[in-house]
């Protein structure tokens, strides 16, 4: 069975096309209201992993600092970024690198099957539009 959550990977270009364009507003609107969706969907699973389904996140994952190692939730509050390009490519690559650590929890749990090539495909793709961007300022 493969882990179907991965539909974030396709949003992911959107977001960087989008900063490319400098269409600030269409990329915060695929990265805040798309992308993290996916990311706090995939938290709500790591969650109920972590704690054998005994508690509930909370609303928009109010609970998720009581399971996150403090490195993780500090990156997750990255993620939120200002509406400036630059913040918006920081808060998109941290959200990716997120997604692919917690994904791997939950379908090493449960025995999905991780998509790896739209990963790398998608991430090699990112990484391109990034460096036309925004080079090794990030």
């Amino acid at each position: 069975m493969m882990i179907t959550a991965m539909s974030s990977w396709w949003l992911v270009p959107y977001v960087a096309k989008a900063l490319a364009r400098g269409e600030i507003l269409y990329a915060k609107h695929f990265l805040d209201e798309g992308l993290r969706t996916q990311l706090m969907s995939m938290l709500t699973w790591v969650f109920g992993i972590r704690t054998n389904f005994n508690r509930n996140p909370g609303k928009i994952g109010k609970h998720f600092q009581e399971i996150l190692a403090p490195n993780n939730w500090s990156r997750l509050l990255e993620t939120y970024s200002r509406a400036d390009p630059y913040d918006t490519w920081k808060g998109l690559l941290e959200m990716c690198d997120l997604f692919r650590e917690f994904v791997h929890e939950v379908a090493d749990k449960y025995g999905f099957e991780y998509p790896h090539q739209d990963d790398s495909r998608v991430t090699k793709h990112l990484l391109e539009i990034h460096d036309l961007c925004i080079g090794d300022e990030i």
